[in-house]
């Protein structure tokens, strides 16, 4: 059943002839109905949908310090006037009244049927808007305001030259962590999830691209590092509010760049969120390996090999045990499974099938 609210000022009573008390408005009263735009002490902005005058359109109801207004934005409402209307934009006019024909809801909302024990009625029903999630880059040694839920902060990248390095910090209000000593800082970025947690992500040079990536979450007023990642990188990357596409160097049949997709998990931690390295090719003949001896390989989900004097290029890799080749003449696509290290001394050459990595290729494009 809908809200009725009728308010009559009691210093205007005089005007209303034939009301003798019983709260019925005078005939000479004009009338219109519309959707309440704004609320202050003693006016309503009003979009009209119906009256017996105006039929469309804005008007601001200015009404007597004597009458309460218990109205909100979004309600439909109906107000009775005096029938004069001063020039403005919107026109103005002079209330002496007015009814709550339907509350409203403001924000995002959505209908709902709700059966009552007499009758059948619509409502609205306020839907709570979706939070934004926001991702700043922060200038390094300029401060910048954060608002957490315990209040407004401080927020500051920190940097000193010390004997040629650069010693980086962050600084949360008066609370400073020493992050460590660098060739240089590379990006950095306030981070406000959708869900309410804040997060600063970093990264830094030791020297020559050796970049270490940190995701340090803002907790209670305090900066708690949750991830440490050697060779990632911000660089060349993709950084938006809750997915990273970060730069990762591997080393599989030689050095490469590639790219992973990251986001942050529930418990505050940088997670790659596939198995797959993407690397980028390019035309220049430093990533063309030759295949020196036949090499063992799965294509098109069968076993074979390649033979002797093919060049492919490494396009990715799960830098786990399996590397992902296209063939330079023809276009197609395999992968070659491999073990890291030969259980003894050796951790760093690649085996496959056994073999070293080095009995099959001429001239790996290893960096260093």
């Amino acid at each position: 059943m809908k809200k009725i609210t009728l308010i009559l000022a009691a210093a205007l009573l005089f005007l209303l002839s034939g009301c003798g008390g019983s709260g019925e408005i005078n005939a000479d009263y004009i009338a219109l109905s519309g959707t309440v735009s704004s609320v202050s002490e003693h006016e309503l902005m009003i979009d009209v949908t119906e009256g017996e005058v105006l039929t469309s359109g804005a008007v601001i109801a200015i009404f007597p310090d004597a009458i309460e207004l218990e109205v909100s934005e979004g309600d439909v409402v109906q107000i009775w006037y005096n029938g004069e209307m001063m020039t403005s934009e919107p026109p103005q006019v002079n209330a002496v009244s007015y009814e709550i024909l339907q509350e409203g809801t403001a924000g995002d909302e959505s209908t709902a049927e709700l059966e009552t024990a007499d009758e059948s009625t619509t409502v609205q029903v306020l839907e709570e808007p979706e939070a934004t999630a926001t991702a700043t880059e922060l200038t390094p040694d300029k401060a910048m305001e954060w608002e957490l839920s315990t209040g407004t902060a401080q927020m500051l990248v920190n940097t000193a030259e010390v004997n040629g390095n650069v010693s980086i910090s962050l600084c949360l209000d008066d609370m400073v962590v020493e992050i460590g000593e660098f060739g240089r800082l590379g990006s950095a970025y306030l981070l406000g999830l959708a869900d309410g947690r804040s997060f600063v992500l970093l990264d830094a040079d030791y020297a020559s691209d050796d970049y270490v990536t940190f995701l340090f979450e803002i907790t209670d007023g305090e900066l708690v590092e949750q991830s440490r990642l050697e060779d990632v990188s911000l660089q060349s990357a993709t950084v938006s509010a809750e997915q990273f596409h970060l730069r990762v160097h591997v080393d599989v049949l030689g050095s490469y760049d590639s790219f992973m997709d990251y986001g942050i998990d529930d418990a505050g931690t940088l997670q790659a969120t596939s198995d797959f390295y993407e690397i980028p090719t390019d035309d220049s003949d430093w990533h063309l390996i030759t295949v020196t001896k036949e090499v063992p390989v799965t294509m098109d989900g069968q076993e074979t090999t390649l033979s002797a004097g093919t060049q492919i290029r490494i396009i990715g890799t799960d830098n786990q045990e399996t590397a992902y080749f296209r063939v330079e003449d023809t276009g197609a696509e395999g992968s070659i499974t491999y073990v890291q290290g030969d259980g003894a001394e050796d951790t760093y050459t690649l085996y496959i099938d056994g073999i070293s990595e080095y009995d099959y290729f001429d001239m790996l494009p290893y960096a260093g």
